[in-house]
């Protein structure tokens, strides 16, 4: 065996030129199936990480069908803990909703402040700052990155992100907030008038025997933001659950507190009713089961899995396409080692013969070139990968990633090492399976035929 091997490296060294072009053929075809591959691996992996960021591929978001009359289609804590009965839930978040307008420095937007569970929170990453304190009568607000592209100035037409003081955090910055609430008003007539030194204003005085009738108003306060998230597709404005309920619990008139429904005849719960509960679940493959389950409870269950099975698909689909691509090349490899290993045969047809007469049985003439073919499989393989490696780390992760503008340091082209070994191995094999008809038609050959044939 040993003498097999050491006479299949002397041949190929016997024809060098030949045996680099047949090996360059092979590294040509590992380079484009691996860099290909490795390109919709990548791709894929960046599509779902574009996804998550938008938000949690295992988070559920239940809302109410805007029916806000009926007791049985309400987000109550009764109905948070029905929901965590559910198999494949892993965790469930209330979340207490206020509408308000938020101004900073000229910029404004319409958000939503969601109140939850700081558990919750924890799970958001932080660019900067800190999430918000517990307790306390005024909440501290935790903002998402991509709030500043939502702040707007309509004098100057510009969002806060374009500006020089947007280009940094939120962190520590303060909102000036307004929000509806409740208030007594008197339908009675004014009585009298007390100036205010201070204010310089007038203030009305009713008279108090008239029917009070309970009416909206809107109120105003500043509240500091005390971290904001890493992430820019985040849009949204937290605060700590516990917090907010007190703080609001603060402008309740009439039992009425802001930013809860009221029933048919106007009347407000007699429990707190939340905007919408976070449910997560304790994997991907649960999702679409709890989002089916909560629906069927008449509710509205919100989540990206289908996004997700539709990024999957497309990348399954990319990355067939790719492969075909690379395939090709590998083909045109294959066709090469079958031409070289062919010609080889043909060229030592005396050689052959000569080994067949001094001993050597068929078998050790078809190992012969199989190994030979092995070889150079097996050094195109090596090669390919390491070049693939090159490709994906200069010219696909810099030079493509600039040119498309994504992120720097964006991978488009990841190749992971099982990528990698199972190239080499793939190489040896396909090489060796390419060069079992000549090496075969070398075996059959009878000693003096071959001698004669060789003499020719």
């Amino acid at each position: 065996m040993s003498w097999i091997i050491r006479f299949s490296l002397s041949n190929l060294k016997k024809k060098p030129l030949r045996s680099a072009l047949t090996i360059l053929g092979i590294v040509i075809g590992t380079v484009s199936i691996v860099s290909m591959l490795s390109v919709g691996i990548g791709t894929a992996e960046v599509m779902m990480d574009n996804i998550e960021k938008t938000g949690d591929v295992k988070e559920i978001t239940v809302y109410n069908t805007g029916d806000t009359s009926r007791r049985d289609r309400m987000l109550t804590d009764s109905l948070a803990e029905s929901l965590g009965e559910i198999q494949g839930v892993a965790a469930v978040y209330p979340v207490v909703t206020l509408d308000a307008s938020f101004s900073l420095n000229q910029f404004e937007t319409y958000a939503e402040i969601d109140g939850v569970d700081i558990e919750y929170l924890k799970t958001k990453k932080l660019y900067d700052g800190d999430y918000p304190a517990q307790g306390g009568s005024r909440p501290y607000l935790m903002v998402g990155m991509g709030v500043k592209e939502m702040l707007y100035n309509w004098t100057t037409d510009k969002q806060y992100s374009e500006t020089t003081r947007g280009k940094g955090s939120l962190t520590d910055e303060t909102f000036n907030i307004s929000f509806q609430g409740y208030d007594y008003t008197y339908s009675g007539n004014v009585i009298d008038y007390i100036y205010d030194e201070q204010t310089g204003q007038s203030e009305a005085v009713y008279d108090y025997s008239a029917e009070p009738k309970l009416d909206t108003s809107t109120y105003s306060v500043r509240l500091n933001i005390s971290g904001m998230t890493d992430n820019e597709y985040d849009y949204h404005i937290y605060t700590d659950i516990t917090t907010l309920k007190r703080f609001l619990k603060k402008y309740e008139v009439g039992g009425m507190m802001p930013g809860q429904p009221t029933d048919n005849s106007g009347n407000p719960y007699s429990e707190i009713i939340y905007g919408k509960i976070i449910v997560i679940a304790e994997s991907l493959d649960y999702v679409g089961d709890i989002s089916d389950t909560i629906e069927d409870m008449g509710f509205t269950a919100e989540n990206s899995k289908e996004m997700v099975d539709a990024m999957q698909s497309m990348a399954k689909t990319m990355q067939g396409i790719l492969g075909m691509i690379g395939a090709i090349a590998l083909v045109v490899a294959v066709i090469g080692i079958i031409n070289t290993m062919t010609t080889s045969v043909y060229d030592r047809m005396a050689e052959i013969g000569t080994l067949k007469m001094i001993g050597s049985d068929s078998e050790d003439i078809l190992l012969m070139f199989l190994i030979e073919s092995g070889y150079m499989g097996l050094v195109g393989g090596v090669v390919g990968v390491l070049m693939s490696w090159c490709v994906n780390k200069i010219v696909i992760n810099e030079y493509v990633v600039t040119l498309l503008g994504y992120d720097k340091g964006t991978e488009l082209a990841q190749m992971p090492w099982q990528l990698g070994v199972a190239a080499c191995v793939g190489a040896v094999v396909i090489a060796m399976l390419a060069g079992v008809i000549p090496a075969y038609s070398a075996a059959k050959l009878k000693p003096v035929e071959a001698v004669m044939r060789g003499q020719l």
